[in-house]
Parts: structure tokens; sequence; C-alpha cells
């Protein structure tokens, strides 16, 4: 019997196509450069491109948080939620 997709990866379908969908403009941006597209229409991709990764870097800590407190409660244990509080502190600095 195998293994559904979602228990193999811990990240979420959502969030693995938000990746995808962040590198697609990426590539866009790259041509734009290599076809010599104009300075502002560059500007306004890599603009986009800047505020969908950090959207994605968001949804990815709101999952990782949601994970360890779901985890927390089922065990009891919540020696992970410490680590996320410091990935956050990481994350969003002190």
């Amino acid at each position: 019997m195998s293994v559904p997709e979602e228990e193999k990866n811990p990240y979420s379908k959502t969030l693995r196509h938000r990746i995808a969908r962040n590198a697609g403009h990426l590539n866009t941006v790259k041509k734009m450069i290599d076809d010599g597209m104009p300075f502002d229409k560059v500007m306004m991709q890599l603009t986009a491109v800047r505020a969908s990764l950090t959207s994605t870097s968001n949804k990815l800590m709101e999952e990782h948080i949601d994970k360890a407190i779901q985890d927390a409660v089922k065990s009891g244990d919540t020696t992970h939620v410490v680590e996320v509080y410091q990935s956050v502190e990481k994350y969003f600095g002190k």
C-alpha cells in the first residue's frame, strides 16, 4: 500500500504550487532581461516576484506554526512549539 503524497511531503499542495509559480515568474524576468526589455518593465516584474516570495514565505511560516501547534496538542510535548518560536524570531528578527 502506497503512502499518499500529502503524508510523504510535509508541505501543502498550495505552498508547492506557489513555489512553482514564483519560479515561473522569475524565469519570465530572466527572459525579459535576455530579450533586452525596458528597465521599468523588468523592475515591475521583479517587484511582483518579491511580493509573491514574501507571501509564500509567510504561508510557509503559517503552515509550520499550525503543524507545530497541532502536533503539540496531540502529543502534549511543546518542544517543537519552542523550536517554531525560535524560527519566528530568526525570520522576523528580535
